[in-house]
């Protein structure tokens, strides 16, 4: 009895340590980086009209989405699934209307983000059917 105890004890150990490592793992390539937005899949108006940012430290989020500045929190969980919760913003509009439209498509596609994929240092966010939304490369 005592080693069949100490068997099923072992095999816990070993299950919770993957985990753990695991959920390590899948955050580290995220934690603590910065982003430019390059590209989306929501608008023929161009990424690169207005000079949107990305930050992740800890589990906040942070940026500035061609006008404003944002915040929010963010979670990660299996398989590169991501949610971002709590989007805030701050409410300044640009003389410029394309910068305005931008800002909105990409606050309109943050709150449809689900899952994320790092590649060469070129961040992608997808929505629930693995769509593209954004694709940010790394600073």
């Amino acid at each position: 009895m005592k080693n069949k105890l100490i068997i099923i004890g072992s095999i816990l150990l070993v299950i919770i340590i993957g985990i753990i490592a695991f959920r390590l793992y899948t955050v580290k390539d995220i934690k603590n980086t910065s982003w430019k937005l390059t590209g989306w899949n929501i608008s023929s108006l161009s990424a690169d009209v207005a000079t949107i940012t990305l930050n992740f430290k800890g589990n906040k989020i942070s940026g500035n989405g061609g006008v404003n500045s944002y915040g929010g929190d963010y979670k990660i969980g299996l398989n590169k699934k991501i949610l971002l919760n709590n989007v805030y913003s701050t409410e300044m509009a640009s003389m410029d209307p394309d910068i305005n439209r931008a800002e909105s498509l990409f606050f309109a596609s943050l709150i449809l983000v689900r899952y994320y994929e790092v590649n060469n240092n070129v961040l992608k966010l997808f929505d629930k059917n693995n769509n593209t939304l954004l694709i940010f490369e790394k600073v």
